[in-house]
């Protein structure tokens, strides 16, 4: 039982050191044209530096 919870205070400390990526701007749940002519789609967008990081 010791064993178990000293793995899983481990794995819960791990997680939480994980970095997630951070956006300037998140804009979710919007149509996206991707200017290809093809229908647009819903999609979260990210915003880092003026820059599109993540759809």
């Amino acid at each position: 039982m010791r064993l178990t919870l000293l793995a899983l205070f481990s794995l819960l400390t791990t997680i939480s050191r994980q970095k997630s990526p951070k956006y300037d701007t998140i804009i979710k749940n919007r149509l996206v044209y991707d200017g290809n002519g093809k229908a647009p789609f819903k999609a979260d967008i990210g915003i880092k530096n003026d820059t599109i990081a993540l759809i």
